[in-house]
């Protein structure tokens, strides 16, 4: 995906399998949701608005960061 390589290190292998596990949590919690939707009906709004500031919040960071969609040959 037009990557170079990444040397190994430790400390950034930890925190890629914390991040990772974050997000797994943040999916397993929703699909409970949406499973269990009449239960938990009312949170339905809160994480609505997390997910919108959670990708404000990340596309804040691309442009910030200078990231374009030409670096990848994907998009």
């Amino acid at each position: 995906m037009g990557a170079r390589e990444i040397r190994f290190d430790p400390f950034l292998d930890y925190w890629m399998r914390v991040i990772g596990l974050v997000f797994f949590m943040i999916g397993m919690g929703c699909f409970l949701l949406a499973v269990r939707l009449e239960r938990y009906a009312v949170n339905v709004p809160f994480v609505g608005w997390f997910h919108l500031v959670v990708g404000v919040g990340s596309l804040g960071i691309a442009v910030t960061m200078g990231m374009s969609g030409e670096a990848y040959p994907t998009l």
